[in-house]
């Protein structure tokens, strides 16, 4: 997203986690488990809100990014653990949206057409991807082997690419 000119914010609840996603590319990175952390995000978007926001833990936090979202913003829940209470009437008023995804129903083809797409995309902004993970098995991309990085990053995030045919 940075590399496409867009502003980007993360947010993590360590140091380690914060490292990691300045690494990944965040402009900001704001402390979760921080009293105030949702005001000071809408804060540096000057009141506006965001646009996006892709959740990995819906169950707990979709309620606050529905607060989050600019007029028009988007959630994509890529990730939740439980049952989600949320006010709708935050999404009303913003005219925002809430989508959920997966990759379960995705097909060999769909895999093959979204691999060559950010791979095309990473290349175009001169970013070269180490590591692919095709269902859950790491394949090296480059001349770094997929599990070194992984033994590296560890539990601070993912900095690879999750893309490939479905069975790989």
């Amino acid at each position: 997203a940075r590399a496409m000119g867009l502003r980007v914010f993360g947010t993590a609840g360590s140091k380690a986690g914060a490292d990691t996603a300045r690494d990944a590319g965040a402009h900001e990175v704001f402390d979760h488990g921080q009293d105030g952390y949702a005001a000071k995000i809408t804060a540096a978007t000057g009141g506006k809100g965001v646009n996006a926001i892709l959740e990995m833990l819906a169950n707990v936090n979709l309620d606050r990014d529905l607060g989050l979202l600019a007029s028009k913003g988007r959630v994509a829940v890529i990730g939740s653990r439980g049952r989600v209470e949320i006010d709708a009437r935050q999404t009303m008023g913003k005219e925002s949206a809430v989508m959920g995804t997966t990759l379960w129903s995705t097909t060999a083809e769909e895999y093959t057409q979204i691999h060559a797409a950010l791979v095309g995309a990473l290349h175009a902004q001169g970013v070269e991807p180490r590591v692919l993970l095709l269902r859950r098995q790491l394949q090296p991309l480059g001349e770094e082997a997929g599990r070194g990085l992984l033994a590296r990053v560890g539990r601070r995030g993912h900095r690879w690419v999750r893309a490939g045919a479905r069975g790989g």
